[in-house]
């Protein structure tokens, strides 16, 4: 089973994709006060380029807004 990892602090985002007990991937970016578009990054560029990704919700909308 795959599992994603999110932690947002308050200068940099840490991000982990484990498969059962083994790191996959792992990134900590910068978001310097801009963390919504670093989480977007993040999860455009490193995550769903490796392993395909849903998301549901109203809001959602503004998260698929990436280009």
């Amino acid at each position: 089973m795959q599992s994603l990892g999110i932690n947002i602090g308050s200068s940099s985002i840490k991000v982990v994709l484990l498969e059962d007990t083994s790191i996959r991937w792992k990134t900590i970016d910068a978001h310097e006060g801009n963390f919504i578009q670093t989480l977007k990054n993040v999860l455009i560029e490193s995550v769903y380029r490796r392993n395909p990704l849903a998301g549901t919700g109203t809001e959602g909308r503004y998260l698929a807004e990436h280009e």
